[in-house]
């Protein structure tokens, strides 16, 4: 099911912090999924709160690509 607020997937493996975002592209080839990844949040990148990171790409059989990137605050 997708979702846009990380933090109850998060609080499953014991994060405690209040602040979080889920950032996701989506295109041809990484380069171009990082890329909506990056437009989407480059105003978040910026806030220095967020020291916690995880991120994951996937490329499917169709023929794109996905990057997700989920930033947290402690």
């Amino acid at each position: 099911m997708p979702f846009t607020d990380p933090i109850p997937a998060l609080r499953t493996i014991g994060f405690t912090g209040s602040n979080a975002i889920l950032l996701s592209g989506y295109g041809d080839d990484e380069a171009s999924a990082l890329r909506g990844v990056m437009l989407q949040g480059h105003r978040s990148l910026l806030d220095c709160s967020y020291t916690l990171y995880g991120a994951s790409t996937l490329h499917a059989d169709a023929g794109f690509n996905l990057v997700s990137v989920v930033l947290a605050a402690p």
